[in-house]
């Protein structure tokens, strides 16, 4: 007779965690580790606009509503032109420390750029995953560059609405990377739409997003021989309405205060101090004589460009060692050579979804830095931060072109150098070069 108790079966094991996912949250804790390092080492105001932007969250903090910009009102800052997002949410880490120490208010204000730009490496994995699935060497690699870049970790310990421009970049897209493979759908139309949308209320660049998820949509419903222009038109009309349910109160109130959606005017008053090109040959030794030349002021634009990318600190007059520069030459050099020779054989290695995405991504590229090439038309701020809203996709390109520098069997090794030698010369910053100086200013 069969016995009333079965023997009792052994619980499977607890699946792990894998092993990308693991080494994610290594790639986090040791940004963390660097990023209030810097947080402690700078002095309030030793970041670019780090006081203009700390005046508005006080202002916002205080009760004072949103502020309109006037140069000639007293207490005004002026990046009060600025949208309202990031300083709203900047508020009630001014609110919780305001009666503490001056020092742990900012560092309070600080922490939530770092906790976002941990947002952004983390997006950052998302986003190579969803456009290489099969590859976890490169999104490990993407995602621990945008960690261990001395400039961006530096940007991100201070006050300052970057790093949320850079999070809502990252997360349009991904989501409009994913959806080549998964298929789109109105909530993805929808999601396109709520980053455009809060874009509209973090800085003037991520006006762009909007237009960018139109272009994802046109990319994905024209990608077929026969173009679905129904779906094309649905989706664009649903990401501009998501979009202008949520921002476009803030391009009406442009309007009215500024006679702009964009207060562009505003912008040109609240910079009217800013070098312009011109002034450099009268107050810099790079013009011989004082006579200005547009060829030498781009060679400096890139010269300062190339250098801010790898990190100048302080208020941009704090360099590392100039050898240190010409050894990074190594980096763009390695991903040049490497791309072009992943140019050579995209037919083997990308399907025609990923140059889709790709393309989505190169474009959105080029229209940031020849948006850079134009402030620095109008204003001498060559500061590579400003095209960090597209860090991933640097960080992507800079993987997979040392990847393919050598053959198969050591392609493991080099999809990481570029995140290796950011975190050297990261490590090295913090405590040899740049932040024993930050500590005497």
């Amino acid at each position: 007779m069969p016995s009333a108790k079965r023997k009792a079966q052994p619980s499977p094991p607890p699946a792990r965690m894998p092993l990308d996912r693991r080494l994610l949250y290594a790639i986090l804790i040791i940004y963390l580790l660097l990023a209030f390092g810097y947080a402690r080492v700078t002095p309030f105001g030793q970041a670019p606009d780090e006081s203009a932007h700390f005046v508005y969250v006080r202002h916002i903090g205080d009760g004072h509503g949103l502020p309109m910009f006037d140069s000639q009102a007293p207490g005004a800052g002026y990046e009060f032109h600025q949208p309202p997002l990031y300083y709203v949410l900047a508020a009630p880490f001014y609110l919780l420390t305001r009666e503490a120490d001056p020092g742990a208010t900012i560092l309070a204000v600080r922490a939530l750029n770092i906790w976002l730009n941990c947002l952004l490496i983390w997006l950052s994995f998302l986003f190579a995953q969803a456009l290489f699935p099969k590859r976890p060497r490169v999104r490990l690699a993407c995602a621990a560059f945008v960690a261990f870049l001395s400039m961006q970790a530096s940007i991100s310990a201070s006050i300052t609405n970057d790093l949320l421009a850079d999070v809502l970049f990252a997360a349009l897209l991904w989501q409009a990377v994913a959806r080549w493979p998964q298929g789109w759908r109105n909530r993805d139309s929808v999601l396109l739409g709520v980053f455009a949308g809060l874009g509209l209320l973090t800085k003037n660049t991520c006006f762009i997003l909007l237009p960018l998820g139109w272009l994802a949509a046109l990319l994905y419903f024209t990608r077929e021989r026969q173009a679905d222009w129904r779906g094309l038109m649905r989706a664009g009309a649903i990401i501009t309405m998501t979009a202008l349910a949520i921002g476009g109160w803030w391009l009406v109130r442009n309007q009215v205060l500024y006679g702009d959606p964009v207060a562009w005017s505003a912008f040109l008053r609240g910079f009217r101090g800013s070098p312009h090109p011109q002034d450099l040959a009268v107050h810099s030794p790079w013009f011989s004589g004082g006579e200005f030349s547009w060829l030498i002021y781009w060679r400096v634009v890139a010269r300062w460009t190339y250098q801010s990318s790898w990190g100048v600190f302080g208020n941009m007059d704090l360099f590392l060692p100039g050898w240190v520069y010409w050894a990074l030459a190594v980096v763009p050099l390695g991903v040049t050579v490497g791309l072009i020779r992943l140019w050579q054989r995209r037919a083997e290695w990308l399907e025609p979804w990923q140059r889709q995405a790709l393309t989505l991504c190169l474009i959105t590229a080029a229209i940031i830095w020849a948006m850079y090439l134009r402030f620095n038309v109008y204003f001498f701020q060559a500061q590579a931060r400003y095209l960090f809203v597209v860090l991933p996709v640097g960080a992507l390109l800079a993987a997979l072109g040392f990847e393919r520098l050598a053959p198969a069997r050591c392609q493991r090794y080099l999809v990481f150098v570029p995140a290796v030698l950011a975190l050297v010369v990261n490590v090295l910053a913090l405590f040899v070069w740049a932040g024993p100086a930050l500590l005497q200013r």
